[in-house]
């Protein structure tokens, strides 16, 4: 032979080739799998824990069930075609008398529809003391003649009444509607 392989030379530094590519193969592909095991695990442990929680709160249902009708029941029923506004604060100005809050402006907005509530906001101007005013509000959130949340509050102190506050809440209400 004159300088170059023989046969069996070539076949085996074939297979070793061949033997060295499928080894590099194989570590690259272990690499990635491990890679993306780990992501898999971690995607199984959180699905685990979801199906946790909603197993807890499938358990829960008839508890929330029964809050959900004792809410309903303090959620006011307005027969059609009555202004919610009027029937909402016929309910606020005897807590706000009881308190010590006078309203001096009131502006009311379209009512909204969310599935079977009606909601309205109002904005309301009023004065009182700190004291009053914190009374007023804790009845208001606590009452069971209705469902309020006063979703904004602004005051500054009272010019002429010392001790005294002025300012605008902005006062959400919950109803639902009954046809006549």
């Amino acid at each position: 032979m004159e300088g170059g392989m023989s046969l069996k030379e070539k076949a085996l530094l074939g297979g070793a080739a061949m033997f060295m590519l499928y080894a590099m193969t194989a570590v690259l592909w272990f690499t990635v799998f491990k890679k993306s095991a780990k992501g898999d695990l971690k995607a199984y442990a959180k699905a685990c824990e979801n199906r946790d929680a909603d197993a807890r709160l499938i358990g829960e249902k008839d508890a929330w069930e029964e809050k959900y009708r004792t809410a309903l029941g303090t959620i006011p029923e307005i027969p059609e075609g009555r202004r919610a506004d009027v029937h909402m604060m016929s309910i606020v100005r005897p807590i706000a008398q009881r308190n010590n809050i006078r309203f001096t402006g009131e502006k009311s907005s379209d009512e909204s529809v969310a599935d079977e509530m009606n909601r309205l906001t109002i904005e309301l101007d009023w004065t009182g003391a700190y004291e009053t005013l914190v009374r007023f509000m804790y009845e208001l959130e606590s009452t069971d003649k209705g469902q309020f949340d006063v979703t904004a509050i602004n005051f500054s102190p009272e010019k002429k009444n010392r001790g005294y506050l002025s300012g605008k809440m902005t006062l959400t209400c919950i109803f639902r509607r009954k046809s006549t």
